[in-house]
């Protein structure tokens, strides 16, 4: 070990705790100042968001959290610090790289007969023959795998 490391110590039964924070190169970490606060009262001061996952607590860190933090916090904050600017945001190391919309279509989400717990995906048009897809059947309910196969005639 290098004398700068510290050493790695075994998980222990304490509370863990996520931190989301937002780092700009030109300030630091992304909130506002006291006169910038008084100037704005119904912005939040920073962008930053704990959590503590774990059992009874607020979850694991998930893309519905990171959008809420983008929507409500993070971008009214930019807004007031760079006036006229447009903001470009990179993540990294994050589990939302693998994220996606509630209704999009990821073919390991999907069941091989309609079931309730499959989510409802939205529907497609594929591009080699511009047909439409209905992702619905008729009693509303997710299609399944083997019916989306069927009506492709495969």
């Amino acid at each position: 070990m290098k004398s700068r490391e510290l050493p790695l110590r075994k998980k222990g039964n304490r509370r863990l705790i996520m931190i989301s924070e937002f780092l700009l190169e030109e300030c630091g970490r992304l909130k506002l100042n006291s006169q910038q606060i008084q100037e704005n009262p119904s912005i939040l001061q920073e962008a930053h968001i704990y959590l503590q996952p774990g059992k009874n607590q607020d979850g694991y860190w998930t893309n519905e959290h990171l959008i809420n933090q983008i929507q409500i916090k993070v971008i009214p904050i930019f807004e007031i610090l760079f006036p006229n600017c447009i903001g470009l945001f990179a993540f990294d190391n994050s589990s939302n790289h693998a994220a996606f919309k509630s209704n999009a279509l990821v073919a390991n989400k999907m069941n091989l007969k309609p079931r309730r717990k499959q989510p409802k995906m939205k529907d497609t048009i594929f591009r080699s023959n511009n047909q439409h897809q209905s992702m619905i059947n008729d009693a509303g309910e997710p299609k399944g795998m083997k019916q989306i196969l069927i009506e492709r005639g495969l």
